[in-house]
This record gives C-alpha cells, structure tokens and sequence, in this order.
C-alpha cells in the first residue's frame, strides 16, 4: 500500500514537471513566433493627394477632364476638375453623409446629401466615398468581391447603394514613386453604360495644404 502511495505521489509529481514544460514551450514559441505585419492605420495612408487624367462617356459624348483627387478620409474625399486648358470646371467635397460642390461656370454651389445622379452635373461616378476611396487607395473593402493577380488588386465588384460597379486596376510601376501602384483606374457602371478611365500621372503621400482642401471656397456672387 505504501509503495501504491508512492508511485501516486511520484506520478503526480511528474505530471506537474510535464506541465511546467508545456507551458514553458509554449511561451517561448509564442515569442519566437513571427510577429505579423503592422497594416497601415488611417493616420498612415491619409491624407494622400492623386493627379489623373479622366476620360468617360454620357449620353453620346466623350469627355477628357485633368483631376486632382485628394483623399482627405476613409469616407472623404475632395476632387478638383479641369479643362484640358486647364481651365477650372467644379470642385467637390463629398462624404458618406454630405455632399458640396462649386461649379465655376455657371458660379453656382451645391450642398446636400449624396445618392444616384447627384453629381450627374459634374461627372457620372455614382459611387459612395468610402467606396471611391478604397478604389483610389487600392484599400478593398470587406464587402467588395475581389481578385487579384500576382498578389495584387487587379479586379473588385460591389454596389453603392443601388448602383453596381467594377473597378479594374492596370499598368502597375515597379519604380518610384508609384512603387508598385496601378497608374490606371477603371471605374464601370453597367447599368449606367458608363465607364470611366483615371490615368494617374503623379501621387502625393502626406500633402502639406490639405488644411486649406478640406473646405470648399464660395465665391460671394455663387448661388445655389
């Protein structure tokens, strides 16, 4: 009975060894582990400032505009338009709740929320913020359907509000400054029939005047 109690004893004993090991193991495995990579917080990919040429066509007539694009937000963004002559056109500030704009021919501005058709008076991209950033960021979106090719976006489907789109991204430098970034941007609204095509000719990360972007200027004489 004695030599019984013993053995319990040196088994639990043993048991208890085993377990402080484990446990060691498992601590030292834990540090030894690779640590995964930090992804980018917003403060680290906003505000960026984009440059691109555009081209589109509605209702029978084909455009060719200079944009600037700033990305102010995850869900804000600004965006300047121009003529090839560089002559001003519109100026817009638009949010997942808000939406403002100057139009500096006929020098009126507009404020309101954003939907369907709201910027039909400046160009047709009848997607959210949120999701015009996440194109222009190459930052997908949980929701959006996704492909990729050698480990980059090349393709995404979604709907903003009840407009469906795809966005197809191409012509990827390796150089600086793009550094792998997709220098031209395919926006398609098949219900529209509409396809917009962004040529991005240069790329700002942390832009000095975005204080100055963040607000449109309303000229005295503009009018609602």
């Amino acid at each position: 009975m004695q030599t019984l109690i013993e053995s319990v004893h040196v088994n639990q004993h043993q048991r208890g060894i085993l377990k402080g090991i484990l446990i060691a193991a498992f601590l030292l495995c834990g540090a030894c582990s690779t640590t995964p990579e930090k992804s980018e917080s917003s403060n680290e990919i906003f505000p960026q400032a984009l440059s691109a040429d555009v081209f589109f066509e509605d209702r029978g007539h084909s455009y060719k505009l200079k944009s600037d694009i700033y990305v102010l937000g995850e869900e804000s963004v600004r965006l300047d338009l121009r003529t090839q002559l560089d002559l001003p056109l519109a100026s817009l500030i638009m949010t997942d709740k808000k939406l403002e704009y100057v139009l500096y021919r006929d020098k009126k501005y507009f404020s309101g929320k954003p939907g369907p058709h709201a910027l039909d008076q400046i160009i047709p991209l009848d997607i959210s913020a949120s999701e015009l950033v996440s194109v222009v960021t190459e930052k997908p979106t949980a929701t959006q359907k996704c492909e990729f090719q050698d480990s980059k976006l090349s393709r995404c489907r979604h709907a903003s509000g009840p407009t469906s789109y795809v966005a197809t991204w191409s012509k990827r430098e390796e150089s600086s400054p793009w550094s792998g970034k997709a220098t031209k941007l395919m926006i398609e609204i098949p219900t529209r029939r509409i396809s917009l095509k962004f040529y991005f000719t240069d790329w700002n990360k942390k832009p000095s005047n975005m204080d100055r972007l963040s607000a449109l200027n309303i000229p005295s004489d503009f009018h609602k």
